[in-house]
């Protein structure tokens, strides 16, 4: 490997060949046939060559430098990269390890009904007035409406089948589903409260045998409005 160039030769000046320092060096060029100006020039042009040279291999040398430098700072972020990564990995772990050991709430099915809760279930009779899109009153769908078909739900002429047309065909279906309640109590004799309840339940009831969004929508509108009324604020409002 070359010596290395302490120097940078770019800061570099030509001597005075003139001096009596290089006398002895003019001296033999002179008698080598050279005037005065020629050994010179001779001079000055072989430092310029030389001072050249050393240029480019200073340009080489700061570039092979700069190249070391860099794979050296490479090598470095390198290695301080793996460092992290497996820090990371490691604190990863520790915390995966941490999480296992921690109490954790079991999962559950918030799309399931409560199985131990039993739902009031209007009679035959409404529900078959809902799903033939037909009139029939709130009072089914009230708690007290429920508990009447509950009451009345295993009798003998319930339990007894009818002939009914439907659509030119004659089909069998439970009389109860075509007996209205005897207990029935009329829209407008129904409480405010009854009112709220039995409505809720039919919308619920509603959507369940496939009535339209847009039919149980203008319903909804319907007794929200009813419910917002100025009248409802008054003493006797209920």
């Amino acid at each position: 490997m070359a010596d290395r160039i302490t120097h940078n030769p770019n800061l570099e000046v030509a001597p005075n060949f003139a001096d009596d320092t290089y006398a002895g060096i003019r001296n033999m060029l002179v008698n080598a046939g050279k005037t005065e100006a020629e050994a010179l020039q001779d001079l000055l042009d072989a430092w310029t060559a030389g001072n050249a040279r050393q240029r480019e291999t200073w340009a080489q040398q700061e570039a092979a430098d700069r190249n070391l430098q860099e794979a050296q700072a490479q090598v470095e972020r390198d290695a301080a990269e793996q460092q992290r990564q497996e820090l990371e990995h490691e604190a990863e772990l520790e915390r995966c390890e941490v999480e296992k050991k921690k109490p954790k709430l079991n999962d559950f099915d918030d799309k399931r009904m409560v199985s131990d809760a039993i739902a009031p279930r209007p009679s035959p009779y409404a529900i078959n007035k809902l799903q033939n899109f037909k009139y029939v009153e709130l009072f089914y769908f009230t708690p007290q409406g429920c508990l009447d078909a509950v009451k009345n739900a295993h009798t003998a002429a319930d339990d007894a089948l009818g002939l009914t047309g439907t659509d030119g065909y004659v089909t069998l279906r439970p009389i109860a589903a075509y007996k209205a309640s005897r207990n029935v109590v009329r829209d407008e004799d129904l409480t405010w409260d009854q009112m709220i309840m039995g409505k809720n339940a039919m919308l619920q009831k509603a959507k369940k045998l496939g009535w339209s969004v847009k039919h149980v929508t203008a319903l909804m509108t319907f007794y929200f409005n009813l419910e917002q009324h100025p009248s409802h604020m008054l003493e006797s409002g209920n």
